[in-house]
């Protein structure tokens, strides 16, 4: 039977602008900022998932904050 997912945390990451610009996974960017999802499932399982953007997180925030639909 799948898993089915019963809790999430999520964690938006930021640092103050960085006097240089600094590496963050296969770019350079100018401000830091990373979002870190945590699952939970109904049997005790857990994963946890990270994500860096150059162009802002808005669009990876917006479902944790809504909710993500069954597809």
């Amino acid at each position: 039977m799948a898993a089915t997912i019963t809790g999430r945390d999520v964690y938006h990451l930021t640092a103050p602008d960085a006097a240089r610009p600094q590496w963050a996974s296969h770019f350079v960017v100018s401000r830091t900022a990373e979002l870190l999802v945590r699952l939970l499932s109904d049997d005790g399982i857990e994963g946890v998932g990270q994500a860096t953007s150059h162009e802002g997180l808005a669009v990876g925030i917006a479902p944790c904050k809504s909710g993500v639909g069954d597809t």
